[in-house]
């Protein structure tokens, strides 16, 4: 997420530093510090559109999340499980315990403020297979760009890029999706599948691939403006 997203640096020396306007495509803004330091102290915020579900993934030090904008839910465990969410409103403060896998969902359009001492990680609990315009990326950390490759776990895109797509605010087509090598087990306990897409010129909803639509409610999402659930085609 940090070096494969747009990332905006606002941490020159100051005392106050307001919410910034994130810009399309851009999800992670450096506020404080430098979180790989050992001992330095940072602080960065990640922002998250409506419905995005976030990985399970564990860090090397406690994770402590602020909610500066939104409503957002944290739950721990090695898979996702909408269950086992707990939600979090703007100005709730919460913690992910050092090692502890954990994930998350975005009710609404959110910003979260992130803080600690470095070093700070983002490991997967499983390697992530990223479709985008540019090809497979493997990732294995939601901080670092991922690696091309030529193959994923079967089922795990069943929309490709640039497929139509339609939902509640319209049209759209598919401009990248997530996929976990569980994922494709549906409703067997998979983690995560999911594409994004684009409807209008700034708009982008969450739909689900066809492997998984009818088991969890398993979809990264990127929402603009609004977070319309995208139904199937027969």
């Amino acid at each position: 997420m940090w070096d494969n997203a747009k990332a905006q640096d606002q941490s020159g020396h100051r005392n106050v530093y307001p919410l910034s306007t994130f810009q399309p495509g851009q999800w992670v803004e450096k506020v404080s510090g430098d979180f790989t330091k050992p001992g330095e102290p940072f602080v960065f915020r990640i922002h998250q559109d409506a419905g995005y579900i976030t990985l399970p993934h564990t860090h090397p030090i406690d994770e402590n999340i602020t909610v500066v904008k939104g409503s957002w839910s944290l739950g721990m465990g090695r898979r996702f499980n909408r269950a086992a969410l707990e939600p979090m409103d703007t100005g709730t403060f919460g913690t992910a315990p050092k090692n502890m896998a954990h994930f998350a969902w975005s009710k609404t359009e959110t910003i979260l403020q992130i803080h600690g001492i470095g070093p700070f990680a983002s490991t997967v609990v499983e390697p992530v297979y990223e479709l985008t315009d540019k090809g497979i990326f493997l990732l294995t950390s939601l901080l670092l760009p991922g690696n091309p490759t030529s193959s994923s776990p079967p089922d795990c895109f069943a929309l490709k890029v640039n497929a139509k797509v339609r939902g509640e605010a319209g049209e759209g087509v598919v401009v990248g999706a997530q996929c976990s090598a569980s994922a494709r087990n549906g409703r067997a306990g998979s983690q995560l599948a999911g594409c994004v897409v684009a409807c209008g010129q700034e708009a982008r909803t969450p739909v689900s691939d066809r492997a998984t639509f009818r088991g969890l409610t398993q979809f990264s999402a990127d929402v603009r403006p609004s977070s319309p659930q995208v139904t199937e085609n027969a």
